[in-house]
């Protein structure tokens, strides 16, 4: 049976991907675990259609030993072109593999290489502040990769380890937006204090990970920024499938959209981790906890991320009743009417 991109992206996350020995994977994001956190994989692009976005991005498993087992393999057409082939029933789906930009290897004017700064996850630009991490460094390669691959979303994670004090964003938050004029977002845990001190400086969006049932965090920052600009994440494997959909179902009302991360780490897969039929039912959740609360989920542009499952990528598991079209409706609206607004927090203050 031909799956839909979304339904093919849980797949992938949850079963990963066996690589052709004749497939060259030269120059394309395959990325490998980091100081920073970052989950190994590799960056696969799905076309989106019939969604308003162009493609889904996906940070497939590939490295680790069960993807040896997988239904997958990733193979080229006679014309060349990338396509995941399905064993099962030998469903082709056509890919792209998105290459590292030529300023990855580029050094900063302090013989830095900037993919230690940061690198794309999707289309976004991802930086871990780590206490090496220099401002300058930072807003070198944030012009780099604005003027060399059209990103437009910046997120400074926390780092690994979740000691590094709130206010050392804050030289990073700034100068990003008064040098560059790029959105920023915070990766953040469940500090009150970090959201308030933030907002401030002109933080545009808020990522709260592992969230757990106490949410007074998410919703005192989802008060004070404008309507979808707080997300929150749901560990698959944290929680089982029903207490998923309760989180869900918590984040939603706070006024944040839940977006839902698949760690792949380490060898074996987590024998915790849902099936992507439970995976299913969690994104059905999302959509439409997310349509009852009226959240304009996919306004940012280019703010897809490849390391989670984004909450406008379950508009192509919704059924097409009514709501539907209404909930679509008001999200093109807020698309429209919210743009003049966004472009205007990315010019150069």
């Amino acid at each position: 049976m031909t799956l839909n991109p979304c339904e093919l992206e849980l797949d992938l996350y949850c079963l990963g991907l066996r690589l052709a020995p004749n497939v060259d994977l030269a120059g394309t994001r395959l990325n490998h675990w980091s100081e920073s956190g970052s989950t190994a994989g590799l960056e696969i692009a799905i076309p989106a259609a019939p969604l308003p976005k162009r493609e889904i991005y996906v940070n497939v498993p590939v490295l680790e030993s069960f993807t040896r087992l997988s239904p997958y393999s990733l193979a080229r057409d006679p014309a060349g072109a990338h396509v995941i082939v399905d064993g099962r029933d030998d469903s082709r789906y056509l890919v792209r593999l998105p290459m590292a930009p030529a300023w990855h290897s580029r050094l900063t004017s302090r013989d830095v290489p900037m993919e230690r700064v940061g690198s794309l996850r999707g289309a976004r630009l991802h930086i871990a502040v780590t206490p090496g991490t220099h401002v300058d460094d930072v807003v070198e390669t944030c012009w780099a990769a604005k003027n060399e691959s059209d990103v437009t979303f910046v997120e400074l994670e926390r780092s690994p380890d979740g000691s590094r004090p709130p206010g050392v964003f804050a030289p990073y938050v700034a100068a990003i937006k008064s040098d560059v004029g790029m959105l920023v977002g915070l990766q953040l845990g469940l500090e009150h204090e970090r959201g308030d001190a933030l907002i401030a400086l002109g933080v545009d969006h808020l990522s709260f990970g592992g969230v757990a049932t106490d949410l007074d965090a998410v919703t005192l920052c989802a008060r004070a920024l404008p309507p979808g600009a707080v997300s929150a994440e749901v560990v698959a494997g944290a929680a089982t499938a029903p207490g998923m959909l309760e989180v869900v179902e918590q984040i939603a009302a706070a006024g944040a959209f839940p977006v839902v991360r698949v760690p792949a780490g380490g060898t074996e897969r987590d024998p915790r981790l849902p099936a992507s039929q439970e995976l299913r039912r969690v994104m059905l959740r999302v959509y439409d906890a997310c349509r009852r609360h009226w959240l304009p989920i996919g306004a940012a542009p280019n703010g897809e991320s490849s390391l989670v499952v984004d909450a406008d990528d379950a508009a192509l598991l919704a059924p097409r009743d009514p709501g539907f079209y209404c909930y679509e409706g008001f999200r093109l609206w807020s698309k429209l009417a919210g743009a003049p607004a966004l472009w205007k927090r990315m010019r150069v203050a």
